[in-house]
């Protein structure tokens, strides 16, 4: 029997079916869904966050909501359908779920983040009603280059609560927002760029299904066009390798000219594109 199921919290067994759901889309088509493995493996089991659904005791179908921050405003949204098990409207009776879930939460928009690649992800979001908003690059670093200068002076630490205030000062600097409430925990992936004693940017680092996963970074306005990202990045990615063998990802903005030519000089290369899908709520 067709069943949903909301669930708190994922299982190892679920996890397992996401991945196995995951690979067999994946050999249908050349995707690289933005699954967020990094949040799914600590899903908290007092809130539903993933929508499946099960044909036969099979999964058909998988719906993550990810919301950054303790009150986000905004929620994020992907998920995906076994190709046997599509145009039987199974992903619209799981999209309606989560835009409930989303209002009964207080988010002021959702975001469906569909690879431009999959030419059914942007079909069904035209037709849900959602607009574009934007798009990122999912970039890809195989391995590390020593960088040819270095900025003395800078180094990184990891994030205390003590530090909220600043990050959030970064973040509406930056990216014109912070997160409602304060950081979550995300808070344990993210270094603060220090130079000479005085904070100036962050970093994040975590991993995502056994790939380093860089997020977050941004420099006080007043200390960019001086090397320091390009160092604060240097410095992560040594981090990161030294540690493990594995490649490094990271998303940006494809208006972002300036960070995207930074990733460039530090060894990253266009992986695929994401596009970005607003509902107001």
């Amino acid at each position: 029997m067709d069943r949903a199921f909301y669930s708190k919290g994922l299982s190892d067994v679920i996890r397992a079916q996401i991945r196995d759901l995951d690979r067999v889309c994946g050999k249908n088509e050349p995707l690289c869904m933005k699954l967020n493995w990094d949040m799914l493996e600590v899903r908290p089991a007092d809130e539903v966050n993933d929508l499946l659904w099960y044909v036969d005791g099979q999964l058909a179908a998988f719906l993550g909501l990810y919301g950054f921050g303790a009150q986000p405003e905004e929620i994020e949204i992907t998920g995906m359908v076994h190709p046997d098990f599509r145009r039987q409207g199974i992903f619209t009776k799981l999209f309606r779920e989560a835009v409930s879930i989303c209002r009964s939460r207080g988010a002021g928009r959702l975001l469906l983040i569909a690879e431009r690649q999959s030419l059914s992800g942007a079909a069904f979001a035209r037709n849900a009603g959602l607009t574009y908003d934007f798009s990122e690059y999912r970039m890809i670093c195989n391995g590390y280059s020593p960088p040819r200068a270095r900025t003395g002076g800078l180094s990184l630490r990891p994030a205390a609560d003590r530090d909220t205030a600043f990050l959030m000062k970064l973040d509406a600097a930056c990216f014109g927002s912070t997160f409602p409430g304060g950081y979550g925990r995300e808070l344990t992936h993210i270094y603060v760029a220090a130079l000479d004693g005085r904070d100036i940017g962050k970093i994040g680092l975590c991993d995502e299904n056994g790939l380093g996963y860089v997020f977050g970074v941004c420099i006080l306005p007043e200390f960019q066009g001086r090397g320091y990202g390009r160092a604060m990045l240097d410095a992560i990615l040594q981090k990161h390798f030294d540690a493990s063998g594995a490649a490094a990802i990271l998303e940006v903005a494809v208006k972002n000219g300036g960070a995207l030519s930074l990733y460039k000089a530090c060894g990253f290369s266009e992986l695929t594109i994401y596009d970005y899908f607003e509902l107001k709520l």
